[in-house]
């Protein structure tokens, strides 16, 4: 929350803090993985998005170029922050000293999502 607060001015990272702090959300478990990989994943995703998905999916610009000039050892974290409405999806080094980006990405469908059933009816 600390490093949501110190980038306020991050519209992702306000509307995502200002989402945290008022509103009913679940957190997904961390994931860790190397910037290569992620860089790579998100890359095709960001082109997917873009060519298919007409830009549903706000935040790769800054997220591509911020994990671009970022060390080629470092290591990335993602966290899932779900919402009734969206997802907030933050990129942070393993630390979380650091943030790289987040992806503001609103849902098909306005219900909690289990990853074995899906949404909720």
């Amino acid at each position: 929350m600390s490093l949501l607060r110190s980038h306020s001015t991050s519209p992702f990272a306000s509307r995502c803090l200002q989402a945290i702090e008022t509103s009913e959300f679940k957190y997904s478990p961390e994931t860790v993985l190397p910037i290569d990989r992620v860089l790579h994943i998100y890359s095709v995703r960001a082109r997917i998005n873009s060519e298919i998905n007409r830009g549903i999916i706000l935040g790769f610009e800054e997220l591509i170029a911020s994990l671009s000039e970022a060390p080629e050892n470092c290591a990335v974290k993602l966290q899932s922050v779900e919402l009734i409405s969206k997802w907030f999806t933050i990129f942070t080094d393993e630390d979380a000293s650091v943030l790289f980006g987040i992806l503001e990405s609103p849902k098909k469908k306005a219900a909690w999502f289990d990853p074995v059933k899906g949404y909720d009816s």
